[in-house]
């Protein structure tokens, strides 16, 4: 699911999601664009790749 938000600066970001596929599972990706088209921010979750240590 894709949104935007607005920082506390007043900067509006949308966000974009992926499922992403490695070795040890699936992830969900998300990257935070400013209006400028910047990343502002880049988010990454995996249970699978939390409960194995690299």
């Amino acid at each position: 699911m894709n949104f935007s938000q607005t920082t506390f600066a007043g900067e509006k970001l949308v966000r974009v999601s992926f499922d992403s596929y490695f070795d040890l599972g699936v992830a969900k990706e998300f990257f935070y664009f400013s209006e400028s088209g910047d990343l502002y921010r880049h988010e990454i979750y995996s249970k699978n790749l939390l409960d194995n240590e690299i």
